[in-house]
């Protein structure tokens, strides 16, 4: 009788556990969250999704992570509005790769813009979250 007592409470507390930490965020999701950071203008908000070792590439350039987060912020866009697409992501073990494709409309001196962009990102779980390794992105000239 006291195996049974013991599995139960360890049911219980394990139950408990899963419910306080909250559902796991996908790849996708962080790419998704990340966005929504861009949107309200939240740039501060950004770099604890990058790991310290973090690379974006883009037009063969590359930028760290508070390069990145910087670059950003320096842009000067106001009200971005971003809308992705042909999001695929797969998952093996601690890392995973995803595909997407954006446009993101925004103001920039006076003008309104939309800027489309095809980007791989590369990620690895820390713990329970995941967090953006690498980013790659182009866009068409």
């Amino acid at each position: 009788m006291r195996n049974r007592g013991c599995t139960l409470a360890t049911l219980v507390l394990s139950a408990f556990a899963l419910a306080c930490r909250g559902p796991e965020i996908k790849p996708a999701g962080v790419l998704d969250a990340w966005f929504r950071h861009v949107e309200r203008n939240e740039i501060d908000s950004l770099r604890p999704f990058l790991t310290s070792d973090f690379v974006f590439v883009s037009d063969g350039r590359t930028w760290s992570a508070d390069a990145f987060v910087a670059m950003i912020r320096g842009l000067g866009v106001r009200n971005p509005r971003v809308k992705l697409a042909n999001v695929v992501s797969h998952e093996i073990g601690d890392a995973a790769y995803l595909l997407y494709q954006r446009d993101e409309t925004f103001e920039m001196g006076g003008a309104v813009r939309t800027v489309p962009e095809t980007g791989t990102l590369v990620l690895v779980r820390q713990g329970p979250r995941w967090q953006i390794a690498q980013w790659s992105a182009t866009s068409p000239p």
